[in-house]
């Protein structure tokens, strides 16, 4: 077996070690996650119009987006959201060594074929 067949080769068994972990991984996180937020208080006093009128006030319409996205970004790495996160990230980096194993076969030369066509140049 030639070195590319072999770097590919490898890159595909990564690809499904990776495949693997994230859903063994999402799949335990989301079996023992639970939903429940951090506190019913909380929540009740970011979604208050006192809060957003003193976040508006401060930073402008700006504030009130930043702090949405904020919270949306938090609640990805918390519950079965994470679970969800996990589950996706693993499938990227998959689909990535994936295409990179794909790449290596069909952009990575020969050893032998560079050997022959430096001895005609040269």
């Amino acid at each position: 077996m030639n070195e590319r067949a072999l770097l590919k080769k490898r890159f595909q068994i990564s690809a499904r070690l990776t495949l693997l972990a994230g859903a063994i991984a999402s799949a335990a996180i989301y079996l023992t996650a639970s939903q429940e937020e951090q506190s019913s208080l909380i929540n009740e006093f970011r979604e208050s119009k006192a809060y957003r009128h003193e976040l508006e006030a401060y930073g402008g319409k700006l504030s009130i987006v930043s702090d949405e996205l904020m919270q949306w970004f938090t609640s990805l790495w918390h519950g079965e959201n994470l679970a969800f996160t996990v589950a996706f990230v693993s499938t990227a980096v998959a689909l990535l060594l994936f295409w990179s194993a794909r790449q290596i076969s069909a952009n990575l030369p020969d050893q032998k074929d560079d050997i022959t066509d430096s001895e005609s140049k040269g």
